[in-house]
């Protein structure tokens, strides 16, 4: 990736074909590093049993973060656990993405007033995809999932830019600030299944 993106600087024929396979190859095998934190824990791992099974769609669990390009946040993040999300962040090989799940670890959720827990893993990391819910149902992370998915499939080799650290405010015009994608409530399997088929 560092070759094509400092050789190449202009969108071509080329370009355009590498980032139709790349991203086909990135979004159909992505490695997750999973964060489970509390109980939203369970219902991400909810999602990889047989009713959902997100090893269909490539998304395959994996215990060390240097092979992982996806890292899953579920549950409120302390204080005391800010530098070894950051240390597997830094592991993470580039390009990487991050799924913030609950609302624990979107905003700190039902312990967001205490002194020691972290108003989102936003401020620590930058997340792609928030799949809110106190649980989030296991099709809410499959969904978000998908639209990451969606997400990959869009991006550009020769435009592609790393994540910004985070917390970031924006004022750098260098940097392109993309927001994060926010699944919808109550996702039904039907809605699943056709934004996995393309019909939606």
């Amino acid at each position: 990736m560092g070759i094509l993106h400092e050789k190449i600087k202009n969108p071509n024929v080329v370009t355009m074909t590498a980032d139709k396979l790349f991203n086909w190859s990135r979004r159909s095998s992505l490695w997750m590093l999973f964060f489970g934190i509390a109980c939203c824990g369970v219902e991400a791992m909810a999602a990889g049993i047989s009713r959902y099974d997100f090893d269909r769609y490539g998304i395959i669990p994996r215990a060390t973060p240097r092979q992982a390009d996806l890292m899953i946040v579920a549950g409120p993040v302390c204080k005391k656990m800010v530098p070894v999300m950051k240390t597997l962040w830094a592991q993470m090989p580039e390009p990487k993405y991050a799924v913030s799940m609950g609302a624990c670890a979107i905003s700190g959720g039902w312990s967001r007033d205490s002194y020691n827990v972290v108003r989102g893993a936003h401020k620590v990391i930058p997340i792609d995809v928030h799949v809110p819910g106190c649980h989030p149902r296991p099709e809410g992370l499959l969904y978000g999932l998908l639209l990451l998915q969606e997400k990959i499939r869009n991006e550009s080799y020769t435009r592609y830019q790393v994540n910004p650290p985070a917390p970031y405010t924006g004022k750098d015009p260098k940097k392109i600030f993309k927001p994060a994608i926010i699944v919808p409530a109550n996702v039904t399997m039907e809605q699943i299944i056709d934004k996995a088929e393309g019909r939606s």
